[in-house]
């Protein structure tokens, strides 16, 4: 799988980045363009310079298709949620997996953090979405009510 950059207001390819092994799931980018993160069907997290497109970390640890990706304000940390009804927060700077968040029985499609960056937030095939306490890494609550799957939170 590939992740092509464009210049929007030109409509014109910049750079093609290649590396996951199968299809690109997801894409997040800092503000600055600096980092971009993607996930993809062959269970890994990928770390790659925005400016010249060089990978510099490939994380593995996921047991399935990495469906979801979300930064930190400042890219230290990267958060993944998985098909393997896990997610992931990962140190950005030398790619180890910190933690290894569980208590959902359902595929991870998205993960978002709250601005102040005190909760991440998990959308899921069970129809739930979930809240998590990042600094204890702990599930607090799973807020239910949607009658289809959640795909964006």
């Amino acid at each position: 799988g590939t992740i092509k950059k464009w210049d929007a207001e030109a409509g014109v390819e910049l750079m093609t980045l290649v590396g996951h092994e199968g299809d690109v799931m997801c894409v997040r980018i800092t503000f600055d363009g600096q980092v971009v993160c993607s996930g993809g069907a062959d269970s890994t997290v990928r770390l790659w310079n925005g400016a010249t497109g060089t990978p510099y970390h490939v994380m593995r640890g996921h047991g399935d298709i990495v469906q979801a990706v979300a930064l930190n304000a400042d890219a230290s940390l990267v958060y993944s949620g998985s098909d393997d009804e896990s997610i992931r927060e990962w140190n950005a700077a030398s790619g180890e997996c910190l933690r290894t968040l569980l208590g959902l029985t359902s595929w991870v499609y998205s993960v978002c953090l709250s601005t102040d960056e005190k909760y991440l937030y998990s959308g899921s095939s069970d129809k739930t979405v979930g809240v998590w306490d990042v600094k204890e890494g702990a599930l607090v609550r799973q807020m239910e009510g949607h009658t289809a799957e959640v795909y964006s939170v």
